[in-house]
């Protein structure tokens, strides 16, 4: 299918062989790093299916580009945002979604999902990120591309596969969804709820009101001690670890390496045919008569007898293939007689491509005809040249950049496992590997191991400092490229502090745990005397000093502009006036009750058709992500945790 993304691409102008030799260059020194390739280290397995490290990294990448894409648009902070999303432990939902792709995966498998060329290039239209379209030509932006590419550590075709998954999965969710039928007397009974306006009345029993009588009462310095006690480890404050460090590139040693003529020609020899090969270009004209997908076998019988024709006037008077191929072909290139210049393998459908590449021999040669995907094809050869190796002289250049860089990764690992092997290592040994390349120490502040974690290097060095065993140091690991030489500083021993310091803090602590335990008792207490009928929500305020609110007449959708609405939603199940319900929502209770309700009368056939759509597809969603839940639970799944920290260094 790959063929098909470029293709479809290529409407947006993309040029994908710059995109690639862009991607490539800028990694080449990346070749000679000998660490284990993150295709064989897996974080996780289902089902005995195994989940790599460069899948987990691909899933991490692609939600926090989409958090930072989010908040840059909302204007919000990222760490908010993730919040409101439920993804602070970014990690924990990256390794969550590998694990739930690896079953839709597996269910793609079983069901038999194959990819529909038609489908596949709408499903690409549909999900390609706005942020890589130029909003003034409509078109891709190379360079946008290029960078997201990077951003997501990813090459084109781990692009192309990722989406050729992305596809078969979101093929399974319709299924999933779909397999859902909605009666109809459900659907009755979701726009009698539509169709009603009800009034409540809505009582907040907040946190804070129960606080503040906590803070009214006095306590006793034993009360607060045993309180202490009891919760002492709630109050340790762990160890904690600063270091020196220092960040080295290979970069940082080209000063210091050379390369002569001799490695560079050598170089050449040994890699020429593979990385500096210019591939066959052919010239070629053509005639395709386009099928649809999906259509009948009379319509397809009619099209390639249509086929048929054109390739017997063609055999016939070979001269004429222009003129015959602007009657026949619905190929774009119809109207310049079916000549298509010069081009590579990966520009046309594979199907066409083979022959053209591999079966036709001699200038002026026509094809049989040819079933594709896309219909039926005739090619003629019309010239083609040879692949070829490009000249020293033009790749000369890169062949120096590469070598620097190998060698003065080289120069790079071998500084800092000399430094790291020296057994008597002092602060000093570092810092004058550091000044040889000009390289300054940074430092970094107090860490614990709670900090460890993440992709930042910040979490990776909290990692590093608590995982050395005995009395070590020092060392070094690599973070997203980068080589880390690290020193620690200081250490600061885990300890609980003294009563007398933190009393403040353990009052403060104590105050909550009353307050939520009254606040507690009293929902209790008079959820069951108003559902007994001894108290009304009205007395209940009044007892209790809180603000009893009564809403106007509203929808299902609740009062946009009332911060209520949360508990309006929640109450509209509400359809007798001696219910209660009681809503918990964040640190508060609520008590909500019928007041009254009455039809709306003037609503639309229509609005009954927009109702059954958006409770239907919000159904689904639920039903589908029940299903994968439920796959979740009877499923085997391992998680290497060791695999998975180790990945940060990565």
């Amino acid at each position: 299918m790959i063929h098909i993304f470029r293709k479809e691409l290529k409407k947006w102008n993309i040029i994908w062989w710059f995109v690639l030799a862009s991607l490539g260059l800028g990694g080449a020194s990346m070749l000679f790093i000998k660490q284990p390739s993150k295709d064989n280290i897996y974080v996780a397995s289902v089902n005995d299916r195994k989940i790599s490290l460069k899948d987990f990294h691909q899933v991490y990448a692609e939600l926090k580009s989409s958090l930072d894409d989010m908040a840059m648009y909302w204007g919000i902070q990222v760490n908010n945002l993730a919040k409101l999303m439920g993804l602070e432990n970014l990690e924990k939902s990256s390794l969550d979604k590998c694990v739930q792709n690896s079953l839709l995966d597996q269910s793609a498998d079983q069901i038999g999902v194959e990819i529909d060329p038609a489908s596949f290039k709408n499903f690409l239209g549909d999900t390609i990120s706005k942020y890589l379209v130029d909003p003034s030509t409509g078109k891709v932006n190379v360079q946008a591309y290029q960078n997201y590419l990077s951003r997501m550590n990813m090459s084109i075709s781990d692009y192309e596969e990722s989406k050729e998954k992305d596809y078969r999965r979101n093929s399974v969710r319709n299924f999933l969804q779909n397999s859902y039928y909605m009666p109809n007397y459900f659907i009755e009974e979701l726009f009698v709820q539509k169709a009603t306006e009800k009034k409540f009345s809505i009582l907040s029993l907040p946190l804070d009101h129960f606080l503040k009588e906590a803070k009214k009462a006095s306590y006793s310095e034993e009360v607060l001690k045993k309180y202490f006690l009891d919760n002492r480890e709630k109050y340790r404050v762990p160890e904690k670890r600063k270091a020196k460090f220092w960040v080295f590139t290979p970069e940082d040693y080209s000063d210091k390496v050379s390369v002569n003529d001799y490695a560079i020609e050598q170089f050449y020899e040994r890699n020429k045919s593979s990385l500096y090969r210019i591939l066959r270009k052919i010239k070629i004209s053509l005639i395709l008569v386009k099928s649809i997908s999906g259509s009948s076998e009379d319509a397809i019988s009619i099209i390639k007898n249509r086929a048929e024709e054109a390739l017997k006037l063609v055999k016939e008077n070979p001269a004429d293939f222009s003129k015959i191929a602007k009657k026949y072909s619905d190929h774009e290139s119809a109207s310049k007689g079916g000549l298509i210049d010069f081009f590579q393998r990966g520009k046309l459908d594979s199907d066409i491509e083979k022959v053209a590449f591999v079966t036709l021999k001699e200038k002026g040669e026509v094809s049989n005809l040819i079933e594709s995907k896309e219909g039926f094809a005739i090619v003629k050869l019309e010239d083609s040249i040879p692949a070829s190796d490009k000249p020293l002289s033009s790749v000369r250049d890169d062949i120096i950049k590469t070598l620097k860089e190998k060698r003065s990764l080289s120069a790079l690992r071998g500084d800092l496992e000399k430094a790291s092997r020296s057994a008597d290592s002092e602060i000093s040994t570092f810092e004058e590997i550091a000044k040889s390349v000009k390289i300054k120490s940074q430092e970094s502040k107090l860490l614990s191991k709670e900090d460890s974690g993440g992709y930042e290097l910040e979490g990776a060095l909290a990692g590093k400092l608590f995982v050395e065993r005995g009395n070590k140091k020092y060392g070094y690991f690599v973070h997203q490229g980068k080589h880390i030489l690290y020193f620690i500083t200081e250490k600061h021993e885990s300890f609980v502090p003294k009563f007398v310091d933190i009393k403040k803090k353990i009052l403060s602590d104590f105050n909550e745990k009353e307050a939520r335990e009254n606040q507690k008792k009293m929902v209790d207490k008079y959820r069951s005397d108003i559902l007994d009928g001894k108290i009304t929500l009205d007395k209940v305020a009044e007892e209790l000093r809180l603000k009893l609110v009564t809403t106007d007449f509203v929808k299902t959708s609740g009062d946009k502009d009332s911060d209520l609405k949360f508990v309006i939603d929640e109450a509209f199940a509400i359809n007798d006036k001696s219910q209660l319900l009681v809503h918990s929502h964040g640190d508060d209770y609520y008590f909500a009750r019928l007041v009254d309700f009455r039809k709306i009368e003037d609503l639309k056939e229509e609005e009954k058709s927009k109702v059954a759509s958006e409770e239907s597809k919000k159904i689904k969603n639920l039903y589908s992500g029940a299903v994968i839940e439920s796959l979740k639970r009877i499923a085997k799944i391992e998680i290497h945790e060791g695999n998975l920290k180790a990945g940060a260094a990565y």
